[in-house]
């Protein structure tokens, strides 16, 4: 089965604040939610899927296709 969005390593830093951290995550199709603590990288990690921030290290695939 093909993932809808497959992270790896997936790492970002606003300078001394890392949002993100070595993270892996495949999500297969159908319904999925994201819940976390506030802080914990959600809206970050959404902004990378879309392509609207770059990873500081990590690869993204959404759909098969590179967001960037």
């Amino acid at each position: 089965m093909n993932q809808v969005v497959e992270v790896s390593n997936l790492t970002h830093d606003y300078g001394e604040v890392v949002a993100l951290r070595d993270l892996d995550l495949a999500v297969p199709p159908g319904i999925t939610g994201l819940v976390g603590a506030n802080g914990a990288g959600k809206t970050t990690m959404l902004r990378i899927l879309l392509g609207l921030l770059h990873p500081t290290e990590g690869s993204v695939t959404v759909l098969g296709h590179d967001p960037e």
